[in-house]
């Protein structure tokens, strides 16, 4: 069962990364992670999956480089914990704005799961999908 102050850390700790993806700062976006040769980011494309914490910085890198910026609706997240290891679903949409002035919005879907590190949720798998539409 999850606490009301392990509540509020785990989504600040979704909220920070949002702010920085949304932000292009790789040293909070990175931050988020565990530092563990077997953290694994895997994104909706089929290249985007990351081991390690080289593998995951230098993705942020390329991705930040990108023209567009990206930010996550998250009001849709459920959580659960059992003592130092949570999980946490978003059910939302992604919208990215271009750099030509465009917005775009489509469903996508987060699954995160953390360790209590030095007192800090610590993101150990990251997994970002695009549901298929029916």
């Amino acid at each position: 069962m999850v606490n009301a102050q392990n509540t509020q850390d785990i989504k600040q700790t979704l909220h920070d990364f949002n702010s920085a993806v949304t932000n292009k700062d790789i040293d909070q976006a990175f931050s988020v992670f565990d530092n563990d040769a077997n953290v694994l980011l895997a994104g909706s494309g089929i290249e985007e999956l990351h081991k390690g914490n080289a593998a995951i910085r230098n993705f942020l890198k390329t991705f930040f480089s990108n023209p567009f910026y990206v930010s996550w609706d998250m009001s849709n997240m459920t959580i659960d914990q059992n003592l130092d290891t949570a999980w946490v679903f978003v059910n939302g949409a992604v919208t990215i704005n271009h750099d030509n002035g465009s917005t775009s919005n489509m469903p996508y879907r987060i699954t995160v799961v953390m360790i209590i590190k030095d007192a800090a949720w610590k993101w150990r798998l990251f997994n970002g999908s695009v549901p298929q539409q029916e």
